[in-house]
């Protein structure tokens, strides 16, 4: 009973730590803006099942171990038994428009040499902005876990002239897939392919 006691305080205060240190960053308030920042996964029950999605994802899709990366999301949780839910799935999506705060996320970290994107169940409730440096330089990390970018051709509006644009083959958004982890008061965990998604 301790060790348990011991895991549902460690996992509230590892998420009430991320909520802090995203919000905490300009002391000015209003005005402020985020940094995606990397965090250490403590949480070892989530640790081990995104390194076994990793693996089970890399065997039904070889391509996967040089592209993509991995995103969590935690679930608004209904039911009393249940300590925190996540969903855990695959994406290929790049990071190119600095103008669109909402798609970057608040925090990632790093599983098997896997990227992994952090997203909490409050983000919803925010409206992000994060600083142009900050976006910068997250793209440069998730570009190694990208599709490398391709000039091609592609004619003009007039149909006259062709200008080379930049494309990514291969890109592609995952929406549906991915496993869903509940994690309970007594210890079990429980991991179901999602339905939501």
């Amino acid at each position: 009973m301790k060790k348990l006691f011991k895991k549902i305080i460690f996992l509230f205060l590892f998420f009430l730590q991320m909520n802090l240190s995203a919000f905490s960053q300009d002391p000015n308030g209003a005005g402020s803006q985020l940094k995606i920042q990397k965090i250490d996964f403590k949480d070892s029950i989530l640790f081990r099942e995104v390194k076994k999605f990793i693996q089970s994802e890399i065997v039904k899709e070889k391509e996967f171990k040089a592209v993509g990366y991995v995103t969590i999301s935690t679930i608004i949780n209904t039911s009393n038994d249940i300590i925190r839910k996540y969903h855990i799935n695959k994406n290929y999506v790049n990071f190119d428009d600095l103008n669109n705060d909402s798609q970057f996320p608040l925090f990632y970290s790093y599983v098997d040499s896997k990227l992994i994107l952090v997203r909490g169940d409050f983000e919803n409730l925010v409206h992000k902005k994060f600083s142009i440096r900050s976006k910068k330089h997250f793209q440069k990390i998730i570009e190694p876990f990208l599709y490398k970018v391709k000039l091609i051709q592609a004619p003009s509006i007039n149909g006259k002239s062709k200008k080379k644009m930049p494309y990514r083959e291969g890109e592609r958004i995952q929406v549906h897939g991915g496993i869903d982890v509940s994690i309970f008061i007594n210890g079990k965990v429980a991991v179901v392919p999602s339905k939501f998604y």
